[in-house]
C-alpha cells in the first residue's frame, strides 16, 4: 500500500554495499503493489492522480519491467485502468494482479489482459470481466459482469470452471490449491476443480490464512471472525482488528474508554487472550512488524512523529501517515539487532518486495518530481 511519509528520497537512497540499482522514472506514480514475476520487476506507473480521485473512473499509464538484479529496463507496456463507480480506498484493488509470470489488467469495456511478465505481450485477453482475485498454480481467478466467479487458465485464458457468486464485486484470497471466497457468504473452493468444499454464511471481508483458521473482518463493523479452514465452522470471534502476528501469537487493536486503543495477542486456534498492552507499545514491539524477511535479514518501515517517539506504522489512510519521517530498517530477525537502515523517505512509497537476496520499492515525492525505484541488498554489513 501508499505509506506517506517526509524527507524527500535521493537518487541513491542507501549507500556502500547495501545499495544494488535504481531507476528514476519519468512518472510520477507507482501503482502500491508491484511484484517480481519471471526475474523482473514489475509495476505500475502513471501521471494523472487519477485513482483517489471519485471522478474519475480511468486512468492511462504504462506497466514497466526492471530486471530485478540490475535494474535495467526490460519491457513496457502502455494502459488503461478502468475501474467501477464504487470508490475503492484500496485504490488500485481488483484492476492489477501479477503471478504466475503473468501480469493481468482490467481495461476499458470490462476486458482482462493477460500479459507475459518477461516480455511484456499479450497472451489473451478475456471480455466482460469484474475484478481480479487472485492467482495461483496456473489458475487465475475473477469475476465478471454477470455475478460469476470464473476459474481461467493462466496460460491460454480458457475457462476452467464457472459459478454464480450474487455478487459482482466479490473478493477472495488463496491457500494454497484453496480459493476462499466472499459472496453470498463464505465458500471454500479447491483451485484445480471448481469443487465447493465448504459454504457458510458469515460474510466477510478476508485478511489471510494463519495456523489453520480463516481470518476475516465482519462487514462495517471492527471484530474479527476466525474460521476453521477444515469445515468453515467459527472458531472464535472478537472485537477488534488485526494489527499484526509473530510466532504463532496473532495481535489485535480495540478501542477502550475513550480514544485509548490497546492491543490484546491471543491465540489463534482457541481466541484465548494471553496479554494486552497499550497501542504505543505495541508499535514499538519490533518483531510484530517484520513485513519481509530475505536472506536471514528482516525489514520493516518505522517512522518518527513530530514528538520524536519511533513507531511501526498500524494504518494506511489515518493521520499518523501523513508528514513523517520514515524509512527502512534492516534486522536480525525476531531481535532488535539493528543491521542498517536507508534514509528518510518523504512520499508515497510502495509495498517492499523480494527479488533473490534484494528488496526493492518505488516512492514518489510528495511536493512533485518523478518516482524512483530503489534496490537493496539483504547483508548484515552496516556499510
Amino acid at each position: 500500500m501508499f505509506l506517506n511519509s517526509c524527507d524527500a528520497p535521493g537518487a541513491s537512497n542507501s549507500t556502500g554495499s547495501r545499495a544494488a540499482w535504481s531507476v528514476t522514472l519519468d512518472q510520477r506514480f507507482v501503482d502500491p503493489n508491484p511484484a517480481v514475476a519471471a526475474g523482473n520487476f514489475i509495476c505500475f506507473a502513471y501521471d494523472q492522480d487519477w485513482p483517489r480521485d471519485r471522478d474519475h473512473r480511468q486512468g492511462p499509464g504504462v506497466f514497466l519491467a526492471f530486471d530485478g538484479a540490475t535494474g535495467k529496463p526490460v519491457w513496457q507496456q502502455p494502459a488503461t485502468l478502468v475501474r467501477d463507480e464504487t470508490y475503492n480506498l484500496e485504490l488500485l484493488h481488483g484492476l492489477i494482479l501479477i503471478g504466475d509470470n503473468t501480469v493481468f489488467y482490467r481495461g476499458p469495456d470490462h476486458a482482462v489482459h493477460a500479459l507475459d511478465a518477461a516480455t511484456g505481450q499479450e497472451k489473451w485477453h478475456a471480455e466482460q470481466a469484474g475484478n481480479l482475485l487472485a492467482v495461483h498454480h496456473g489458475i487465475v481467478a475473477m469475476s465478471d459482469t454477470g455475478y460469476h466467479l470464473q476459474l481461467r487458465d493462466v496460460a491460454t485464458g480458457a475457462l476452467r470452471s464457472q459459478r454464480d457468486t450474487g455478487y459482482y464485486g466479490a473478493s477472495a484470497l488463496i491457500d494454497g490449491d484453496t480459493l476462499y471466497l466472499v459472496d453470498d457468504g463464505t465458500s471454500a473452493i479447491t483451485l484445480s476443480t471448481g469443487k465447493q468444499l465448504w459454504h457458510v454464511k458469515t460474510e466477510l471481508k478476508l485478511k489471510r490464512v494463519f495456523n489453520g483458521v480463516l481470518l476475516g473482518e465482519r462487514t462495517y463493523e471492527t471484530v474479527t471472525v476466525a474460521l476453521r479452514t477444515s469445515d468453515g465452522a467459527t472458531a472464535w470471534t472478537f472485537e477488534g482488528s488485526i494489527a499484526g502476528s509473530h510466532e504463532g501469537v496473532l495481535a489485535l487493536e480495540r478501542m477502550h474508554v475513550g480514544p485509548e486503543y490497546r492491543i490484546h495477542k491471543i491465540d489463534p486456534q482457541t481466541g484465548r487472550e494471553i496479554s494486552a498492552e497499550s497501542q504505543d507499545d505495541f508499535k514499538r514491539d519490533y518483531p510484530f512488524h517484520e513485513n519481509l524477511t530475505v536472506a536471514g535479514v528482516a525489514f520493516s518501515a518505522p517512522y518518527r512523529n513530530h514528538y520524536g517517539d519511533t513507531y511501526q506504522r498500524l494504518h494506511y489512510y489515518s493521520k499518523e501517515s501523513i508528514s513523517c519521517d520514515e524509512w527502512i530498517e534492516a534486522r536480525a530477525p525476531g531481535t532488535g539487532t539493528l543491521y542498517w537502515q536507508t534514509q528518510k523517505l518523504w512520499g508515497w512509497v510502495t509495498d517492499l518486495v523480494p527479488a533473490g537476496n534484494l528488496v526493492i520499492r518505488a516512492g514518489s515525492a510528495l511536493s512533485g518530481g518523478k518516482a524512483a525505484i530503489h534496490a537493496w541488498r539483504a547483508t548484515r554489513e552496516s556499510h
